[in-house]
């Protein structure tokens, strides 16, 4: 099926910059200067332990323990991460237990985890990420307040979104029937049809170039894992004051599988069909990001389980207990950078290197992701997301709701990680987003919307003025 949605809406996009940098990595133009040679000379001291979180309560935890102690001379450097940031990423520099690290809160999604992940190995020395935080508990074996350090995830948010009488592709991993939770169950007809769950397509540089591999599970390095391991049994926090505490004491466990997708999952039946369908024990939504995107660098995940994910009555337990679950994976960092051995030189960690091998991690991702992000174009709306569009109901929500013509997966993240350089969408219409009948008619006028799209494409880059400098 991926192939088929690669050709769905053919996006060109136009860079108009003769940077060489990379794009991901372009500070503001008033700081680009003092930020690469503050990075330079950081580069000089490292290698370094990168450390991503992803918001403010984390960070706070973080950095409550005291352990992180910043740099004399830069104790950080200011980035951009977007166009829309407006002061951008802080990355804070500094050393834990004599350990030297960057650390940066990359914010929500996996828009923002692709982002600083890239950006982080693209600028500084490291020697590889470790990523924490907090995260759903989707396994009733795991409490509220435990630590998490999964083995691998899976992107459980690239859907194909079909008709009620739709086709599944074969290569999906299961589907979700919506049909099948209505209430009484099996009445009537629920138009939301049903949703298959695809693989990432991913790219990796022992394979012939520009060729894509379909790929469910994002590992973890093993090395780093197996270290991790020694952490069971770790004291973790069970209080978050005198007056509030868990019923039983935190545990950390290590190798158990993580789903990732751009949703807070706040639903007793689908944290169920996702556990049993898949066997991940905790939900967050930057994870695989961060993951697939470590270019052969060792990286590892921590998360402290915050919520049930749906499952407990009432509101939802983050409220009550994030910052504990935050804490309990802040300690759990802490422990991890101090079981890690010395390191002189990120060389050995780098592609074609042991650590590189044995880690599973030698797949880049061919794109970021941003749900449900609108952008304006020239003339109208278009909506994108982790998801295949082939449902009706949906298509008309989507126009009714936010006023979208169009629909496609990849438009808005790169829009809005263009960093201020001028970029354009243009997509041709294939297929009708379920509103056809029949099978979708992508597969009969995808060559023909491709066509006409490359045709708008050079008719654009003719009308764009010469230009011989920025």
């Amino acid at each position: 099926m991926y192939s088929t949605m690669a050709a769905r809406c053919f996006v060109v996009l136009f860079f108009l910059s003769f940077l060489v940098m990379s794009v991901l990595a372009i500070p503001s133009k008033r700081r680009r200067g003092s930020s690469f040679s503050t990075i330079k000379q950081l580069n000089r001291k490292g290698p370094y332990i990168g450390l991503i979180t992803v918001y403010s309560p984390e960070e706070e935890a973080f950095f409550r323990t005291g352990a992180f102690k910043p740099d004399a001379k830069h104790p950080f450097v200011d980035l951009s991460g977007s166009k829309y940031d407006v002061e951008g990423r802080r990355y804070r520099v500094g050393k834990i237990n004599g350990k030297k690290v960057v650390f940066v809160r990359c914010g929500v999604g996996m828009t923002n985890a692709a982002a600083a992940t890239q950006q982080m190995l693209d600028l500084f020395d490291v020697t590889g990420i470790v990523h924490f935080g907090i995260s759903g508990n989707l396994n009733d074996s795991m409490s509220i307040g435990d630590v998490t350090i999964p083995k691998q995830f899976a992107h459980t948010g690239l859907w194909n979104w079909l008709n009620p009488n739709g086709t599944m592709d074969p290569a999906d991993v299961p589907y979700l029937e919506v049909g099948s939770y209505n209430v009484p169950e099996g009445d009537g007809v629920n138009l939301l049809g049903q949703i298959g769950y695809s693989t990432e397509q991913l790219f990796s540089v022992s394979r012939e170039p520009n060729t894509a591999v379909s790929l469910w599970w994002m590992e973890v390095s093993q090395q780093w894992l197996q270290l991790a391991r020694s952490l069971e049994g770790m004291e973790l926090e069970r209080c978050v004051n005198s007056s509030l505490c868990l019923p039983e004491k935190p545990k950390l466990v290590v190798g158990l599988n993580g789903a990732t997708s751009n949703i807070f999952l706040d639903n007793a039946a689908y944290r169920d069909f996702l556990f049993q369908s898949f066997e991940v024990s905790s939900s967050d939504m930057e994870s695989s990001a961060v993951t697939c995107l470590s270019n052969g660098f060792p990286v590892i995940v921590i998360r402290g389980l915050s919520d049930l994910a749906g499952a407990e009555s009432g509101d939802n337990a983050v409220h009550t207990f994030g910052s504990l679950a935050a804490l309990n994976a802040a300690k759990a960092v802490l422990e991890f950078i101090s079981k890690l051995p010395g390191y002189n030189s990120p060389l050995q960690h780098y592609m074609g290197s042991s650590a590189f091998e044995a880690a599973g991690t030698n797949f880049i991702c061919d794109t970021f992701y941003k749900p449900r992000f609108l952008y304006e174009s020239l003339i109208k709306k278009c909506a994108t997301a982790d998801i295949f569009v082939d449902n009706a109901a949906y298509r008309d929500f989507l126009y009714k709701a936010f006023g979208v013509s169009s629909a496609d997966m990849e438009s808005s993240a790169v829009t809005c990680l263009s960093n201020g350089i001028p970029v354009i969408a243009i997509g041709g219409m294939s297929d009708l987003a379920g509103g056809q009948s029949g099978e979708n008619a992508m597969d009969t006028y995808g060559s023909l919307a491709a066509l006409n799209t490359s045709k708008a494409a050079l008719k654009f880059i003719s009308k764009l003025p010469g230009y011989n400098s920025r």
